[in-house]
Protein backbone atom coordinates (compact mmCIF):
# COMPACT_ATOMS: atom_id res chain seq x y z
CA UNK A 1 0.00 0.00 0.00
CA UNK A 2 1.22 3.68 -0.96
CA UNK A 3 1.37 6.32 2.04
CA UNK A 4 -0.93 8.48 -0.44
CA UNK A 5 -3.41 5.96 -0.31
CA UNK A 6 -3.09 5.48 3.08
CA UNK A 7 -3.37 8.77 4.21
CA UNK A 8 -6.30 9.90 1.84
CA UNK A 9 -8.13 7.00 3.79
CA UNK A 10 -7.16 6.95 7.35
CA UNK A 11 -10.24 8.55 8.47
CA UNK A 12 -12.09 5.75 6.83
CA UNK A 13 -9.89 3.15 8.04
CA UNK A 14 -10.07 4.22 11.73
CA UNK A 15 -13.83 4.25 11.76
CA UNK A 16 -13.43 0.50 10.07
CA UNK A 17 -10.90 -0.21 12.89
CA UNK A 18 -13.52 1.18 15.73
CA UNK A 19 -16.54 -1.00 13.95
CA UNK A 20 -14.42 -4.07 14.59
CA UNK A 21 -13.67 -3.32 18.06
CA UNK A 22 -17.22 -3.54 18.92
CA UNK A 23 -16.58 -7.27 18.28
CA UNK A 24 -13.76 -7.45 20.18
CA UNK A 25 -15.45 -5.54 23.14
CA UNK A 26 -17.79 -8.25 23.43
CA UNK A 27 -15.16 -10.79 23.27
CA UNK A 28 -13.17 -9.32 25.72
CA UNK A 29 -16.42 -9.07 28.11
CA UNK A 30 -16.87 -13.16 27.07
CA UNK A 31 -13.15 -13.52 29.23
CA UNK A 32 -13.01 -10.69 31.77
CA UNK A 33 -10.02 -9.02 30.18
CA UNK A 34 -9.49 -5.47 29.18
CA UNK A 35 -11.03 -3.47 26.55
CA UNK A 36 -8.08 -1.62 24.19
CA UNK A 37 -8.57 1.89 22.94
CA UNK A 38 -7.30 3.07 19.35
CA UNK A 39 -5.09 5.82 19.49
CA UNK A 40 -4.22 5.70 15.78
CA UNK A 41 -3.00 4.09 12.57
CA UNK A 42 -0.27 4.14 10.81
CA UNK A 43 2.36 2.21 7.93
CA UNK A 44 5.74 0.88 9.03
CA UNK A 45 7.76 -0.12 5.85
CA UNK A 46 4.88 -0.73 4.36
CA UNK A 47 2.53 -2.65 7.09
CA UNK A 48 -0.68 -1.24 8.79
CA UNK A 49 -0.32 -0.89 12.58
CA UNK A 50 -2.66 0.50 14.94
CA UNK A 51 -1.64 2.59 18.40
CA UNK A 52 -3.34 1.03 21.05
CA UNK A 53 -4.04 2.03 24.88
CA UNK A 54 -4.70 -0.78 27.14
CA UNK A 55 -5.06 -0.02 31.33
CA UNK A 56 -2.29 2.48 30.02
CA UNK A 57 0.43 0.66 28.27
CA UNK A 58 0.56 2.58 24.56
CA UNK A 59 2.30 0.78 22.07
CA UNK A 60 1.58 -0.13 18.24
CA UNK A 61 0.27 -3.58 17.20
CA UNK A 62 1.45 -4.87 14.14
CA UNK A 63 -0.22 -8.25 12.46
CA UNK A 64 -0.73 -9.92 9.23
CA UNK A 65 -4.62 -10.38 9.89
CA UNK A 66 -4.65 -6.19 10.64
CA UNK A 67 -2.80 -5.23 7.33
CA UNK A 68 -5.02 -7.75 5.08
CA UNK A 69 -8.22 -6.50 6.42
CA UNK A 70 -7.51 -2.59 5.58
CA UNK A 71 -6.46 -3.28 2.13
CA UNK A 72 -9.32 -5.31 1.71
CA UNK A 73 -11.19 -2.61 2.84
CA UNK A 74 -9.77 -0.14 0.46
CA UNK A 75 -11.03 -2.65 -2.15
CA UNK A 76 -14.40 -2.45 -0.99
CA UNK A 77 -14.72 -5.86 1.25
CA UNK A 78 -16.46 -4.33 4.36
CA UNK A 79 -14.37 -6.72 7.27
CA UNK A 80 -16.41 -8.59 9.79
CA UNK A 81 -15.58 -10.46 12.97
CA UNK A 82 -19.18 -11.83 12.75
CA UNK A 83 -18.92 -15.57 13.90
CA UNK A 84 -15.55 -15.37 14.97
CA UNK A 85 -14.48 -17.59 17.68
CA UNK A 86 -11.70 -16.58 20.18
CA UNK A 87 -8.39 -17.89 20.43
CA UNK A 88 -4.78 -16.66 21.91
CA UNK A 89 -1.96 -15.57 19.30
CA UNK A 90 0.88 -17.62 18.45
CA UNK A 91 3.06 -17.56 21.16
CA UNK A 92 1.15 -15.88 23.90
CA UNK A 93 -0.29 -18.66 26.45
CA UNK A 94 -3.94 -17.96 27.11
CA UNK A 95 -3.05 -16.77 30.76
CA UNK A 96 -1.01 -13.95 29.71
CA UNK A 97 -3.87 -12.79 27.52
CA UNK A 98 -5.14 -8.89 28.39
CA UNK A 99 -7.01 -7.36 25.24
CA UNK A 100 -8.16 -9.25 22.41
CA UNK A 101 -7.90 -7.89 18.87
CA UNK A 102 -9.76 -8.25 16.00
CA UNK A 103 -10.90 -11.75 17.52
CA UNK A 104 -7.40 -12.62 18.80
CA UNK A 105 -5.96 -12.47 22.66
CA UNK A 106 -2.69 -10.93 23.30
CA UNK A 107 -0.36 -9.71 25.88
CA UNK A 108 0.17 -5.61 26.46
CA UNK A 109 3.00 -6.31 28.76
CA UNK A 110 5.25 -8.17 25.78
CA UNK A 111 7.07 -7.60 23.07
CA UNK A 112 5.52 -9.52 20.51
CA UNK A 113 3.20 -7.88 17.58
CA UNK A 114 4.34 -4.96 18.59
CA UNK A 115 6.63 -2.67 16.32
Amino acid sequence: MENREFLDNKARILSMLERLKKFDDAMADEQGINHYTIIDVGLDDGWTYVRLDVEGRQFNHLESGLHLKVLDFLRGVEPSLEGKQYYPASLVPNKWVDYIFHGTGYCSRNTLYKC
